[in-house]
């Protein structure tokens, strides 16, 4: 994702300069590595599903993954815009791992409250949750564990 941007920063900066709009380059940006991350996801998702056998379908894990991926790539193309070339991908990496690990597991959503709403791993990580448990409905008191987490389920 650092590679989005970072390495044509110079070329973002002329057009810029010459009228063209910089948001516009930063979505076609995006759009353009799309095909990317589609690859990404399906080949996470298929190992996933091959080694774990979740009770979530496979096209929920891949879109999942998907705008997972697409979150993490963002973050990286914005902090290759801010910093360096030669730290951009380190400052990427320790940000990503900053917010995933900031997702609701712990601290949990109901002892932050609604600041951890703010990073893309808490919505994720529901989603995840919210797919695997709702399965076990039967066998599991899931009112207990959504009052416990604080996440939305379904």
């Amino acid at each position: 994702g650092v590679r989005v941007l970072g390495d044509e920063m110079h070329i973002f900066r002329r057009e810029q300069r010459s009228g063209h709009s910089g948001s516009a380059y930063f979505v076609g940006k995006m759009v353009s590595v799309l095909p990317r991350m589609v690859l990404m996801a399906l080949h996470f998702s298929a190992i996933f599903v091959f080694l774990m056998m979740p009770r979530a379908s496979f096209g929920v894990l891949f879109i999942m993954c998907l705008l997972l991926s697409y979150n993490v790539y963002g973050l990286a193309a914005v902090v290759s815009c801010i910093a360096s070339r030669a730290n951009a991908a380190l400052i990427a990496a320790i940000l990503a791992m900053a917010f995933g690990s900031l997702c609701g597991y712990s601290p949990t959503l109901n002892r932050v409250g609604p600041v951890l709403r703010l990073f893309y791993a808490s919505w994720g990580v529901e989603a995840f949750y919210s797919s695997e448990v709702c399965e076990w409905q039967a066998l599991y008191d899931i009112e207990y564990s959504r009052r416990k987490f604080g996440f939305v389920l379904n």
